[in-house]
């Protein structure tokens, strides 16, 4: 497929107008740039073969891009949700399957990469992600790689373009639980400006952990996403994750916060624990999010927390657009730092 655009534009076309040119990319060699794009869906793109695609087997994504806006480097925000509110500023690209389902009917879009924290504006950025392809995809009419979602002024360098299948890919539920791949692929921030941000340091159970930034409400939190396609409906799951809450203080520096683990309520002198939901994103309309886990034990301030439940996935989830595991509740203003998150099938024991 021409993956590194080593033979320049071979396999690849324009979706939408832009100038295109080639820079090196992040190992010397050719990478594509689309410049001055006349619409937030315009990028190159490729129709992708269905016969080189197995249904039912899990697929993983990933690419390198850098940006740039008036010819400065361009600062977005992994994670940040396009339209969300009205805002498509600092919006990284998304790389979706345009999917044509019958020849002349309107597209429909599955993401399947996304920007990555770490960022850095004036470096490659890795993007990544993984699909399930299923009848459905393959019998559509066709389907094709863009980049989209992004603001019309920002230029793009696009290149290591890679679509691999991963054998026994519903083994792990969660591809990057722990952040122990030295980034925050699959994670994201819920809410309104904040971000979630890979750290490091003694907090963390290994090497690294997530950690949000710039909360304000309750509701918003830290989330990594779920293939659907791995889960069975009526299945017993069970979900563990290492929480601590912090916030900032005057003069720099972070202080551990408290919380009562038998309080129900927002509105206490020691409020409540954070709790691990699913979080189901439709199509249309506001997200469906329930609690599923909350913590068993007193909370230790400064220490990582479990937080420990067991669940069904609803039918209407599993059809959602996509599905999260979400950590939230902690009060406004505290940070959520998590680690080590699980999510595994609790195998029946009863006998037939």
């Amino acid at each position: 497929m021409n993956r590194g655009f080593a033979n320049e534009y071979e396999h690849w076309t324009k979706e939408g107008r832009f100038k295109r040119s080639f820079i090196p990319g992040p190992d010397g060699t050719p990478a594509v740039k689309a410049a001055e794009r006349k619409a937030h869906w315009a990028s190159p793109t490729q129709f992708l073969d269905s016969a080189c695609y197995i249904s039912g087997e899990q697929y993983e994504v990933s690419a390198k891009i850098q940006m740039w806006k008036d010819d400065a480097p361009f600062v977005c925000i992994p994670g940040k949700v396009w339209g969300q509110g009205g805002d498509i500023t600092q919006i990284c690209p998304t790389m979706s399957l345009k999917v044509i389902d019958v020849e002349g009917a309107p597209p429909r879009y599955i993401d399947i990469a996304k920007v990555v924290a770490p960022y850095g504006p004036e470096t490659w950025n890795t993007m990544h992600g993984f699909f399930t392809a299923d009848d459905e995809l393959l019998n559509a009419f066709s389907f094709q790689i863009v980049l989209w979602k992004t603001e019309r002024p920002v230029d793009f360098a696009l290149d290591a373009v890679s679509i691999t299948q991963v054998e026994e890919g519903c083994s792990a539920l969660l591809k990057n639980p722990d952040f122990e791949v030295g980034d925050a692929r699959g994670w994201s921030f819920y809410g309104k400006e904040g971000e979630a941000n890979l750290v490091s340091g003694d907090t963390c159970a290994g090497e690294y952990c997530g950690k949000t930034t710039g909360r304000t409400e309750f509701s918003e939190g830290i989330q990594v996403k779920i293939d659907a396609a791995c889960l069975e409906p009526l299945a017993l799951y069970e979900v563990t994750a290492s929480v601590m809450m912090v916030k900032s203080v005057d003069g720099g520096g972070v202080q551990a916060v408290d919380c009562d683990f038998h309080n129900t309520a927002v509105k206490q002198a020691k409020p409540r624990c954070p709790l691990v939901n699913v979080s189901a994103d439709g199509s249309k309309g506001a997200r469906q999010v329930r609690p599923i886990a909350s913590p068993s034990v007193a909370w230790t301030s400064g220490a990582l927390n479990e937080i420990k439940g067991t669940f069904s996935f609803f039918h209407n989830e599993l059809e959602a657009g996509a599905l999260y595991l979400l950590i939230n509740m902690a009060p406004p203003g505290v940070e959520i730092v998590v680690d080590d998150v699980k999510l595994t099938k609790i195998e029946s024991t009863t006998e037939e």
